[in-house]
């Protein structure tokens, strides 16, 4: 992370500064949730940015920047608050949501008409986790995937033979945790993963068929990642028409299945999609997705660039007794 001069104090721990202190927890956080761990974050200035900007790099490449004020808060409106609040406008960075900064004198009020308020140190932080959970399959490299089988291995050693080299390369590993990673599926139970990719590797070695078998022996632990906090998953379904459409419309291409489906009613069928998920979102709801298996990853791949957020679910990968609730239904048909 590079950062202007106006951002240098809160590196510094003499003036108060918490984001050294942070970065290390968030460290911690991703390899608790994601089960990698992360390489060291280094946070340097450059007098090349604005004073109040920072920018977030993966191999040096810029993959995301923000601006922060250091002496102000950032307040959000979570939906709750009707009453506006004077300060300056501003996006917050890592979800783009509209906020605006204000005096630290205001936070009692902004706090007692119902905004989040959060200081800049939680702000690049927040970013940070996001950029890092959004990447997590590039930062994955080869020799990390040795280090956790190497982890792996000092107890299970029979499930590690069995696998690399003998039936996998250490490449076809990575591609298929890189794909859970992708879709912040967490690797952290790797014996669970290695034994999935074992079974189904005596089949085939293709990494997105792999990867789909690891989800559904994940089940009980991708339900509760989209659970709600009374235990229910709440999602939007495809009307059987859309189902029938769809399955007749997989084709194979070079980045794996996908949907090939007529300009006009690709564009139809995502705009259901968008308007049933924002109806989702206002209510308090995730947008999640939950289609047949077979449909789960040509429907991925075919919404991630227009839909990036919204979670694409298969039925196979709902651990039993769970209660489904279906919120919205994606009606008619792709004529």
């Amino acid at each position: 992370m590079e950062i202007g001069y106006a951002l240098i104090p809160l590196t510094d721990a003499e003036q108060g500064g918490t984001l050294l202190g942070r970065v290390t927890l968030i460290r911690r956080q991703i390899a608790l949730d994601l089960g990698i761990v992360l390489p060291t974050i280094r946070i340097r200035d450059n007098a090349e940015l604005q004073p109040n900007q920072y920018t977030i790099k993966l191999r040096g490449v810029p993959v995301a920047t923000g601006e922060v004020r250091p002496k102000w808060l950032l307040a959000m409106n979570p939906g709750m608050a009707e009453q506006e609040i004077e300060g300056i406008p501003a996006v917050e960075p890592a979800f783009g949501l509209p906020a605006v900064w204000i005096a630290p004198a205001e936070r009692e009020r902004a706090d007692m008409l119902g905004y989040t308020v959060v200081d800049p140190p939680s702000v690049i932080i927040t970013h940070l986790s996001e950029v890092i959970r959004t990447h997590a399959a590039t930062i994955l490299s080869r020799q990390d995937v040795q280090n956790l089988l190497e982890h792996v291995k000092e107890e299970h050693p029979a499930l590690v033979n069995e696998l690399v080299p003998a039936v996998l390369t250490l490449g076809q590993v990575q591609r298929v945790l890189q794909n859970l990673l992708r879709e912040r599926v967490s690797i952290r139970d790797l014996v669970t993963v290695l034994e999935a990719i074992t079974d189904q590797a005596q089949v085939t070695h293709d990494p997105d068929v792999l990867s789909e078998h690891v989800r559904q022996a994940l089940a009980r632990q991708i339900t509760r990642q989209y659970a709600g906090e009374d235990g229910r998953l709440s999602v939007i379904t495809l009307a059987p028409a859309w189902q029938q459409e769809l399955a007749k419309s997989v084709v194979q291409t070079e980045r794996g299945p996908s949907l090939q489906i007529e300009p006009g009613a690709a564009q139809r069928f995502l705009m259901r999609i968008r308007e049933a998920m924002e109806r989702l979102a206002a209510a308090g709801h995730q947008p999640i997705i939950l289609c047949p298996a077979r449909l789960r990853l040509p429907l991925r791949h075919f919404t991630e660039l227009a839909l990036p957020s919204v979670v694409i679910l298969a039925y196979s990968e709902i651990s039993p007794n769970t209660e489904v609730i279906t919120r919205e239904t994606v009606d008619g048909g792709v004529a």
